[in-house]
């Protein structure tokens, strides 16, 4: 799936009880249907998802049904916990996201999605189902509303040190959920910050630009450059990182040509792919002395 890396925070529901048992959680986490790793001496947890990312476009007042298998690739049996959050991207584009109570985001779904069971028993090599039920409010805000269904199970708790406290490593996977409401989509952004290097023949032409999502859904904006001379021929191209936003929020991507060009004058092209067939265009001058 290719999903950028994630930045995980305790949610404060978990928090008071850390605190009264005097125990410290480090979660092992993945959106890619497999968690692999460990902490010493621990067992792992090793499943699948049948879909790492539930992305539905619903009208207001509607309702959508499906399921989500998870499968468990280990040699014994698991006993998992289902439960949701919200998530956002952080500012920064880099894909890092931050994990906060069901309700707490302004772009929660959580109240919109109600699924069973909550708890799962999963035999060695086995297989579970949980299913769920999207429902999209007459007066649903225009845009898009997300959470996060995670799976989570205890692999091992340490013993408690001197001072009362022990370690507990979980494991965890989850499903994305991206609700959008119909009708009411917007994917508009603004490329700003646009840097070209000054061109030389002995060093890497660096490139860069900001973009800032103007819509009201979460874009991952795929970006590339062409550069091509008066006449309209091409002499170089290239692709930028892709980046996540949240609407509201702006990430920037750097990259490096190192491609040779003519003396003469040139356009450097600029395009972010925003989907859904919507893009944005940009253009700067680059001369070759």
């Amino acid at each position: 799936m290719g999903q950028a890396p994630q930045k995980h925070r305790t949610p404060q529901r978990h928090r008071g009880a850390a605190v009264k048992a005097l125990c410290v959680s480090v979660a092992l986490l993945c959106f890619c249907g497999v968690v692999i790793g460990r902490p010493p001496g621990a067992e792992a947890l090793s499943a699948q998802i049948s879909q790492p990312i539930v992305d539905e476009t619903i009208t207001r007042g509607s309702v959508k049904n499906g399921s989500i298998e998870i499968s468990n690739q280990e040699d014994q049996p698991v006993s998992l916990q289902v439960y949701l959050e919200d998530w956002e991207y952080l500012e920064g584009g880099t894909g890092d996201k931050d994990f906060l109570i069901p309700g707490t985001s302004p772009f929660s779904a959580a109240a919109w999605i109600s699924f069973y069971p909550q708890k799962l028993q999963l035999p060695a090599h086995g297989q579970g189902v949980v299913e769920y039920t999207i429902r999209v409010p007459e007066d649903a805000p225009a845009g898009g509303r997300y959470a996060v269904m995670f799976f989570e199970t205890v692999l091992k708790t340490a013993a408690p040190n001197e001072e009362g406290v022990s370690v507990q490593y979980s494991g965890r996977i989850g499903s994305l959920f991206e609700v959008s409401v119909g009708g009411t989509v917007r994917r508009t952004g603004e490329l700003t910050d646009v840097t070209v290097g000054q061109y030389a023949a002995d060093r890497p032409l660096s490139i860069g630009m900001t973009f800032k999502n103007t819509g009201n859904v979460a874009i991952r904006p795929k970006s590339f450059f062409n550069i091509i001379d008066a006449s309209g021929r091409y002499f170089g191209r290239g692709e930028l990182p892709t980046l996540y936003t949240f609407p509201g929020r702006s990430g920037r991507a750097q990259t490096e040509w190192t491609g040779t060009l003519p003396k003469g004058s040139y356009t450097m092209i600029l395009t972010s792919d925003l989907g859904a067939g919507q893009a944005v265009v940009t253009e700067r001058q680059l001369t070759v002395p």
